[in-house]
């Protein structure tokens, strides 16, 4: 999957035996693309959730990290994180208002609607080499945080990918955790993603024009190999390895 969170029209994807599996009713159409090596257009529209999934509806929480969705708990000192799974349909707005700032305008989803947000976490769920997270402090939303597998992103092709590889964007929320909280977020964050089962290296690629993004990548331990071209962007390719 080749995922455009800029313009979903641009996205591509194929799998060899449809995308409800061996049992579906499309089994086969997807087929003589997958041989062939062709990506094909990405349907547009939400995806709708499996049937028999056994996952019931978060709810909502004003304030606060709603129940039935906390991945992880970290802490560093007095500073308390939860991470939860975004679930779009309640997220989106709350997405949008952070995707949608000024300050947003290297996260390259300044345009979307509500409606335009929900579908691009809508896909995303449904994609095993991506994972979406809110991180709050509290009642206070932090970050949003995604990960990916760099394989199936552009910037796996600017370099040799390593097994163990885990790459990762994050927007921090306006009026949130300010100073050296924020810092220690920050920190708490990368720690977070870098002890997660099989990782070995973290991998960013933020915009060089982005200097904020790259100065706060080094005091987090990044250092900064290259500078490669990616769609819309000359990006600084920076590593940092999990001990």
């Amino acid at each position: 999957v080749v995922f455009d969170l800029g313009d979903r029209t641009r996205s591509r994807w194929v799998v060899p035996f449809g995308a409800s599996g061996l049992g579906g009713g499309h089994v086969t159409d997807q087929l003589d693309a997958w041989a062939a090596g062709r990506l094909l257009p990405v349907p547009s529209g939400p995806v709708p959730p499996s049937a028999g999934s056994g996952v019931a509806p978060a709810r909502s929480v004003p304030g606060g990290a709603p129940p039935g969705r906390i991945v992880a708990e970290v802490g560093v000192g007095a500073l308390g994180l939860t991470m939860t799974r975004v679930r779009p349909a309640l997220d989106a707005p709350l997405i949008h208002a952070l995707v949608t700032e000024p300050r947003a305008e290297f996260y390259g989803m300044r345009g979307h609607s509500v409606q335009d947000v929900e579908e691009v976490y809508d896909f995303l769920e449904f994609q095993p080499t991506h994972a979406n997270h809110l991180v709050w402090h509290g009642g206070t939303l932090v970050a949003l945080v995604q990960t990916y597998d760099p394989r199936a992103e552009e910037v796996g092709g600017a370099y040799e990918v390593r097994d163990g590889d885990l790459g990762f964007h994050f927007i921090t929320a306006p009026g949130g955790l300010q100073g050296r909280a924020r810092a220690t977020a920050y920190r708490s964050i990368v720690d977070w993603l870098g002890a997660r089962p099989g990782t070995r290296r973290l991998v960013i690629e933020p915009d060089v024009r982005n200097t904020r993004a790259v100065k706060t990548a080094r005091a987090l331990g990044f250092t900064v190999d290259r500078e490669v071209e990616l769609p819309g962007k000359r990006a600084a390719l920076c590593f940092r390895a999990v001990h």
